[in-house]
């Protein structure tokens, strides 16, 4: 998996990816009336959202549980030494009444990859060529 990420303008970047291609603007205020996207750590929030909405459609389909609603609604702050996103949370609601199995369930959604790597990865290497 790759991502290509270009240098556009000011702090607007393209990114392609097999296929796709998306702009990230990120220096844009989140109260802005002309946003033009995403900033990174809206798409970071949103690619956690997003995983974690596939395993729990993965879930309900393995077990042909029928649903009409899987909402999911991710948030952090900005904050901590070094500054990063902080106080990470993923509101999940769905139609279904998981009784005794939302444990499972949210056990089956923390697989997500996006969690995991969130949660699990130590150091990231950045190299200049």
């Amino acid at each position: 998996m790759v991502v290509t990420t270009k240098f556009i303008s000011s702090y607007l970047f393209d990114n392609k990816s097999a296929g796709s291609n998306l702009k990230i603007v990120s220096d844009a205020n989140k109260d802005s009336t002309d946003k033009k996207g995403f900033n990174p750590l809206e798409l970071l929030l949103s690619a956690l959202g997003s995983c974690i909405g596939v395993y729990a459609n993965k879930y309900l389909d393995s077990r042909k549980i029928s649903f009409k609603e899987i909402n999911i609604t991710t948030s952090a702050e900005v904050g901590g030494t070094p500054e990063r996103l902080i106080n990470l949370m993923v509101r999940l609601k769905t139609d279904v009444d998981l009784k005794e199995n939302n444990d499972n369930f949210l056990r089956y959604v923390k697989n997500c990859l996006v969690h995991n790597t969130l949660l699990h990865t130590e150091d990231i290497k950045i190299d200049l060529s």
